[in-house]
């Protein structure tokens, strides 16, 4: 089978599921496949321009806030990651979307994505449920313990 031909068949077997699970609304999944995330913040920087050429935003750092930038994403819509599961025993989070990630907890597994069954789903939900979020806030130092 040629790798143009996984491809296709790879983009085939994710539609059939989200037309499957479309009714579904307790998680949503997000698959990054082939995706660039320099190609992403390219993206979103030229519209950004493109906005600012256009006046729709005043392109002074002070006066663009975290909406300009958000609504000109590739992929608007999609929501913060909450949990961030990186697969085949990679410890790096390359190719990730960053905007949505950007306070997404992280879990590194061994095995790979075809491998993973719902097993390792539910290892990574309960190691998730197990963490405090901050969300980026600061989290209180530890008071120093009293030597008497």
């Amino acid at each position: 089978m040629s790798f143009r031909q996984r491809d296709q068949d790879l983009v085939h077997a994710l539609r059939r599921e989200e037309r499957r699970t479309g009714g579904r609304t307790g998680l949503t999944l997000t698959t990054c496949v082939g995706y660039g995330v320099r190609d992403e913040i390219t993206r979103t920087a030229a519209a950004l321009a493109q906005a600012a050429r256009e006046g729709e935003v005043d392109p002074h750092p002070h006066l663009l806030d975290e909406d300009d930038s958000a609504r000109r994403l590739p992929h608007p819509d999609m929501p913060d990651v909450d949990l961030l599961w990186r697969t085949g025993d990679e410890q790096r989070v390359s190719n990730s979307p960053p905007w949505q990630a950007a306070y997404a907890e992280l879990h590194f597994t061994r095995d790979h994505w075809p491998d993973v069954d719902r097993r390792h789903l539910w290892q990574a939900i309960d190691e998730y449920s197990r963490r405090q979020r901050h969300h980026g806030a600061a989290v209180p130092a530890p008071s120093p313990e009293r030597v008497m």
